[in-house]
């Protein structure tokens, strides 16, 4: 059943919170476990489904470009993560990884909303060591004042959203974050300038392997719906996609109903989503399952869904457990 008065309340507790990395801080644990508790075969497709804690810091080689030029969005501050083997092995082609919210991923002084990165560069350097995966380029693109109407799935918006629906929306997110109603939707530009724009743009530049078997994308909260959206708008350039607990209030059930308009996710993609229990991840459960539910992800091997008690809507807690989403989408074994 669709929400619309209950909608424009989350909407303005989106706005509130900015909708990722909130600065509410993870409660108190019993301080038994450094990472999530597995259990039975939950996680039998990753070979390393426990990892310690990385320390804060950055790894290996990051090149920072500003003002990467777009003619569909703000010019864009992009940081491109190498790994060591890159300049060991000139003739090495790479697989892709792109992230939202790139301020946050890999150094911790600059994360705007936590003072905590995702530890994407430790975390993918263990698994490295550990033959886990296919090592990959990481592109992040820093969000900026418009962060929420470029992340925000403007199909799902646009055109199944009730207009007075969408109107009180737009009206909560000028009175929150000061975006007038008259700036519009964001989403498909921002998509737009991913795969036409700065995707050509890593590849002149940077030694990495192309087609949608090498190219992935990822994100937390509204990243974690821009990352479902580019999965099913533009399956011919993205091959997986991980969304770590996706603000799924932000669209409602109006997103079932965009995807159920989709073709079934090909078998040779893969979908990595999961939640948390805690903070503004305890409202996603109930979407969570429908969503699980629509996309059957119960028994398939290429779409996984997880809970993890007790994690917050936090960097802090992305960062304990992005090293599954990684072996998700880059696993040197392949998904059956």
């Amino acid at each position: 059943m669709h929400v619309h008065t209950k909608y424009v309340f989350l909407v303005a507790m989106a706005v509130l919170i900015a909708a990722c990395g909130d600065a509410t801080q993870r409660p108190e644990g019993n301080g038994t476990a450094d990472r999530p508790a597995l259990t039975g075969d939950e996680f039998e497709w990753a070979a390393v489904p426990v990892l310690p804690e990385m320390a804060l810091g950055v790894s290996g080689r990051v090149d920072v470009h500003t003002d990467i030029p777009s003619r569909r969005i703000s010019p864009r501050r992009v940081h491109i993560w190498l790994p060591p083997s890159y300049d060991d092995s000139p003739d090495a082609r790479f697989p892709v990884l792109y992230m939202h919210d790139g301020q946050n991923v890999f150094d911790p002084a600059g994360s705007v909303f936590s003072g905590r990165d995702w530890a994407v560069d430790e975390v993918i350097l263990a698994l490295t060591d550990s033959a886990a995966i296919r090592t990959p380029i990481v592109v992040a693109i820093e969000s900026g004042p418009l962060r929420i109407v470029e992340l925000a799935p403007e199909d799902v918006l646009t055109h199944y959203f009730p207009p007075d629906t969408l109107a009180e929306a737009r009206r909560q997110l000028e009175a929150g974050v000061n975006i007038p109603v008259s700036q519009p939707l964001l989403g498909n530009a921002y998509l737009s300038f991913i795969t036409d724009e700065l995707m050509p743009w890593v590849e002149a530049r940077y030694r990495v392997l192309t087609g949608p078997e090498n190219t992935f994308i990822m994100g937390s909260s509204m990243g974690g719906l821009a990352s479902i959206y580019a999965l099913y708008k533009r399956p011919d350039v993205f091959g997986g996609a991980a969304a770590l607990s996706t603000h799924w209030p932000v669209v409602g059930d109006y997103m079932l109903d965009w995807l159920a308009d989709h073709d079934p996710l090909p078998a040779h993609h893969r979908l990595y989503m999961d939640r948390g229990t805690e903070t503004l991840d305890s409202q996603y459960a109930a979407y969570q399952v429908d969503v699980d539910r629509a996309l059957g992800a119960t028994g398939a091997s290429h779409i996984t869904s997880h809970v993890f008690e007790g994690h917050a809507h936090t960097e802090a807690d992305w960062r304990r457990r992005v090293h599954l989403p990684l072996q998700f989408l880059l696993g040197a074994r392949p998904v059956q």
